[in-house]
């Protein structure tokens, strides 16, 4: 699957538009961190949306049980396939890598 980064000033923007495209889906989150690999987070969650907050310098990730929030977030990627979001990498300030990945590909909106 393709990757793109994700610029830090569009962040607002690009999760913004995706949020609003939103329909029903899961999600599964996991934070893979050098000193305990890869651990789950949640499993089949429904997804409410995902935002950044530029004063608070944080992404979350919003689901109907959870929010995954992460603090300084130091790059964020999304594999994209034709026009459809797959899955979210963020990288926080620490290296961990926070792996968002929908059940059902998010049609992306147009910019």
């Amino acid at each position: 699957m393709p990757t793109r980064r994700i610029e830090k000033n569009h962040w607002q923007t690009y999760f913004d538009r995706v949020s609003r495209q939103l329909t029903t889906s899961n999600i599964d989150v996991e934070v893979d961190a050098p000193e305990l690999g890869a651990q789950p987070e949640a499993r089949h969650l429904p997804v409410i949306g995902f935002s950044y907050d530029p004063r608070d310098d944080a992404f979350s990730i919003v689901s109907e049980d959870l929010e995954h929030r992460i603090s300084r977030p130091q790059e964020i990627s999304v594999r994209e396939v034709a026009d459809d979001l797959r899955a979210i990498e963020v990288v926080d300030f620490e290296g961990h890598r926070h792996i968002a990945k929908l059940s059902k590909a998010l049609k992306l909106p147009s910019e």
